[in-house]
């Protein structure tokens, strides 16, 4: 799904519709969706529409972490691991790093907002980690 008015980023607005999807019989747009950020993963391990950044990322991950709850596909799960090892690499915790992606009258980067996103992705993986 393309921007929304809030944010510029693809991966803010498919991320949302995925975890809205779930609880939708419309499995087949959930698995084309997933497909999606499977093949715009960046050879990194994140994502990022113009380049990887740890906010982008989140979102992918979030929203493939909660598909990979529900219907554990292997090549979501490769690339989960991939996308752990990105985070926990570019992990910086008072760097202020990172895209204008948010829309208001010019774009913008609220820091916590996008920082609670990035921590909420790299702990689920870390939490997932030790279900394995």
């Amino acid at each position: 799904w393309p921007s929304d008015k809030w944010h510029s980023s693809w991966l803010y607005t498919t991320g949302h519709v995925m975890l809205a999807l779930q609880a939708s019989r419309h499995r087949d747009a959930l698995l084309a969706a997933v497909d999606a950020l499977l093949t715009h993963q960046h050879l990194d391990g994140g994502w990022g529409s113009a380049g990887t950044t740890a906010e982008e990322t989140a979102y992918a991950v979030l929203a493939l972490q909660y598909v990979q709850q529900q219907l554990t596909l292997p090549q979501v799960g490769a690339a989960l691991n991939r996308a752990k090892e990105w985070l926990l690499e570019q992990y910086r915790p008072f760097a202020s790093t990172g895209l204008k992606r948010w829309i208001g009258k010019e774009t913008y980067r609220p820091l916590r907002i996008a920082r609670a996103f990035e921590l909420s992705a790299l702990l689920a993986l870390l939490l997932d980690q030790g279900d394995e």
